[in-house]
């Protein structure tokens, strides 16, 4: 069973124990434990602002950004350029490491025409990312995260 409790998500494992139909249909469930938190991600995502490069392989076109948030699955820039869903770019993240490039779907472009400066908000998902590549992001995050703590920030 899941259910909402302000913003997070919680579960709870249980058992049906009855059922009635008339006059709406409801369940009688058994919880077998606690509730517990779940995460509605598989990455833990920080909201970080650093540089980033993006590359269309089609054009070679090298677009410079901005992070909003960055996980282990994908990140949220803000660019003065548009892109489609359904784009695969290539991401690299200097502030990780210059050796780092990864591979990336576009999976949403918004515009905020109230910004002026680095209108478009893309939404991007890593693909081909093997697990060296995800630790190296993972601990990047983790670090920052240490970092932001000890200033006082988050």
């Amino acid at each position: 069973m899941f259910f909402p409790k302000k913003d997070s998500l919680y579960c709870a494992d249980c058992v049906v124990t009855g059922k009635t139909y008339k006059p709406v249909p409801v369940l009688k469930l058994k919880m077998l434990g606690s509730p517990y938190k779940n995460q509605r991600r598989d990455y833990f995502r920080l909201d970080l602002s650093t540089k980033i490069r993006v590359k269309l392989p089609s054009t070679q076109d090298v677009i410079n950004g901005v992070t909003l948030n960055l996980s282990g699955s994908g990140a949220l820039i803000v660019s003065d350029c548009s892109f489609n869903k359904g784009d695969i770019v290539e991401v690299k993240i200097p502030a990780i490491s210059d050796d780092l490039l990864l591979k990336a779907e576009v999976v949403r472009c918004q515009t905020d025409f109230t910004r002026k400066v680095k209108p478009y908000s893309i939404a991007m998902k890593y693909i081909e990312i093997n697990e060296r590549q995800r630790d190296i992001i993972i601990k990047f995050l983790l670090r920052e995260q240490r970092r932001l703590r000890k200033k006082g920030l988050i």
